[in-house]
């Protein structure tokens, strides 16, 4: 009948050197790309760490976006890649982040593919390297809906996903009535498949309240934000939240993570979202992929995306068994450029930004199995 509590304290190490990096990027007013049409992609440097770090930003654009201006002055601009200084940021202070606007080419066809990446180093001392390049391919659109959900990866038409993959999603949304909207909440009942204590709130657009209620609903709240109407200021009449989330580590291969919000402007009834869905899989199928453009490229046991490829070429291993594998890149030559060992559960981001222009044949080896296929470095 009686009640024990105990106490513990834990000392942290007495210098603490590591850091993380990390970035994320976020189209808006929404994540899509109309031939002729201006947007706005901000992209957000962040430390994760209470040790404050400064850092060197890089904005790789597709060849299809042409660059108009930034919000900050780039240090450097090489051709379609910017360069901004980070200035020292850590846990406890405001992120980093720059807004590029960028005109899509009118030569664009519906349906092309769209990749842009960011890249923050240093990477020394960085605690979690795969957080510091993100890469980001969406398809030309003629129209879009303001008030929508994405979620980050996904691969082919089911948005194939690892078990052990944590998900990104982008909440946007814009006020498109005729005065100023007050106060603006967004309600988002997640799956249970997914496990809440791993929610993490990564950006917004606003000063925000984030409320966990039971049964896997969250509530982001923005009191008093006096978000402008479209007609009136049509630039601050949007608002965005990015947070991430994993898996619960039983779920099942094959099962569909569904996600949809609800957007409350003051006492309106609430905008329902689109509704994104992701596949989680213990191993990638082989699946219909854009081969048309050359976006995507599909072998028996390998995935590669996007071919040709600028900063960041993503690759899944879809039937091999091996606790680790070797991935080879060499030049025309025979040449190593790199090589690397991963663990074949993963999809994997290999970083090939400092490869020069050319073809290029990536090799996959676990012992038993050998891939080989060319890609092309823009």
């Amino acid at each position: 009948g009686c009640e024990r509590k105990l106490s513990t304290f834990i000392t942290g190490p007495e210098v603490f050197v590591y850091y993380d990096l990390h970035t994320e990027i976020v189209a808006l007013p929404a994540i899509n790309f109309v031939p002729g049409q201006d947007v706005t992609i901000r992209v957000i440097a962040a430390n994760s760490s209470c040790l404050s770090k400064d850092g060197l930003l890089r904005v790789k654009l597709d060849t299809q976006l042409n660059f108009n201006h930034a919000s900050l002055l780039p240090s450097l601009v090489v051709d379609d890649t910017l360069y901004f200084q980070v200035p020292e940021i850590a846990y406890t202070s405001n992120p980093f982040y720059v807004d590029i606007n960028v005109t899509t080419d009118t030569t664009t066809q519906l349906g092309d593919l769209i990749c842009l990446s960011s890249y923050i180093s240093p990477t020394i001392n960085d605690i979690d390297t795969t957080n510091n390049l993100m890469s980001l391919c969406l398809l030309a659109q003629s129209s879009y809906d303001p008030n929508l959900i994405s979620v980050y990866p996904g691969i082919c038409e089911k948005n194939y996903v690892e078990q052990n993959q944590k998900l990104t999603y982008t909440i946007q949304f814009q006020n498109t009535g005729n005065f100023a909207a007050i106060n603006v909440s967004v309600l988002d009942t997640l799956s249970s498949l997914l496990n809440i204590n791993t929610f993490r709130v990564i950006h917004s657009s606003h000063e925000m309240i984030t409320e966990i209620h039971d049964d896997h609903i969250i509530k982001f709240k923005f009191p008093n934000i006096y978000l402008a109407d479209s007609l009136s200021n049509e630039t601050e009449s949007h608002g965005y939240i990015i947070f991430e989330i994993n898996p619960i580590t039983t779920i099942d291969s094959a099962s569909v993570v569904y996600n949809k919000v609800a957007i409350y402007f003051d006492y309106n009834e609430p905008v329902i979202t689109n509704t994104t869905f992701s596949t989680f899989i213990n191993v990638i199928p082989d699946c219909i992929a854009n081969v048309e453009n050359g976006a995507i490229l599909a072998i028996s046991n390998l995935l590669i995306y996007p071919n040709p490829a600028d900063d960041v070429l993503n690759m899944v291993l879809k039937h091999y068994n091996a606790s680790n594998v070797q991935i080879r890149i060499t030049d025309i030559t025979g040449k190593i450029i790199q090589q690397h060992t991963y663990n074949a559960n993963n999809s994997i981001m290999l970083n090939t930004s400092e490869l020069s222009s050319g073809i290029y044949l990536l090799r996959v080896m676990d012992g038993d199995n050998i891939e080989s296929v060319r890609f092309v470095k823009r």
